[in-house]
């Protein structure tokens, strides 16, 4: 049993998730370590205050409906909420998890809310849109392809100086660009490149859809 609970200790604080556990009214009992980071609170200061003094829901309304909620059947809730912080600029939105712990009588003794950071991820997104966005307006033709080398994604680039449309280069390899004008040793040091794992610069004579070259 003293293994257990010491075991329960160390997974609670290594966490990589935010954990706060609350009594039956909604009064912070303990927070962990990534909790306190991202509130900016220790948990000497979050004991015994009720748990909308660090969290809001992002969609307005009374976090403590959540757990009056649950006092009436509705054992788990999940939802965007923010984590209040002292220091400007530190707020951060988390997924919240509150699930309801109940006695052998069946009667809610605490709740356990777990908390993931959206903030992180949302940084993320922003970076792919912006990398999707240069990726879309770049002056240089782009071909995406899978391992089989067929092609998965082109830029609208590519379009423009190929003359052909996403219905016939979609799903198709790169060999129907061929002109024939480009020797197959290029096409060999390549792939023994990619093949090795290394990048590969080169040139290409490829066949216009109007059969010029481009």
């Amino acid at each position: 049993l003293a293994q257990a609970r010491d075991l329960i200790s160390r997974v609670f604080e290594s966490s990589t998730n935010g954990i706060l556990i609350a009594d039956s009214s909604g009064h912070i009992v303990v927070v962990n370590s990534r909790f306190e980071q991202g509130c900016g609170l220790s948990n000497e200061v979050l004991a015994g205050r009720n748990i909308v003094h660090c969290i809001e829901l992002i969609e307005g309304g009374d976090l403590n409906d959540i757990f009056h909620q649950s006092h009436h059947g509705n054992e788990i809730w999940q939802g965007e909420v923010g984590l209040h912080s002292p220091q400007p600029g530190k707020a951060s939105h988390e997924w919240m998890t509150v699930s309801a712990v109940r006695d052998a009588t069946n009667g809610i003794t605490h709740f356990v809310c777990v908390f993931e950071d959206l903030t992180r991820e949302r940084l993320q997104q922003q970076q792919i849109r912006r990398l999707s966005q240069a990726v879309e307006q770049s002056p240089t033709s782009i071909i995406i392809t899978n391992l089989e080398s067929v092609i998965e994604y082109v830029n609208p680039h590519f379009y423009r100086i190929t003359g052909y449309e996403p219905d016939q280069v979609i799903g198709e390899k790169p060999k129907f660009l061929s002109s024939g004008l480009t020797p197959l040793s290029t096409y060999q040091e390549m792939w023994i490149a990619l093949g090795n794992g290394h990048t590969w610069e080169g040139e290409f004579i490829n066949r216009h859809r109007n059969g010029d070259i481009c």
